[in-house]
């Protein structure tokens, strides 16, 4: 198994990043997603996470590109 490291780079002075992301438990077909939002200085701003019910792989993705 491989470790990575994430880390945070900042943006620009008042800018507000968002990250998505979309999941599946394939034993279900349930999928869900949720978000995050950051200002410059890694500063939490809020989120959300939603469950999007019976779905596919590729549903969950694109919600999570789409944001329904």
């Amino acid at each position: 198994m491989t470790t990575y490291f994430l880390s945070w780079i900042p943006r620009i002075q008042d800018w507000v990043k968002l990250n998505v992301d979309g999941s599946m438990l394939t034993h279900l077909n349930a999928i869900a997603g949720g978000g995050v939002f950051r200002d410059y200085k890694k500063d939490w701003l809020g989120g959300f996470a939603l469950n999007k019910g019976i779905g596919s792989v590729v549903d969950a993705e694109l919600w999570g590109i789409f944001i329904e």
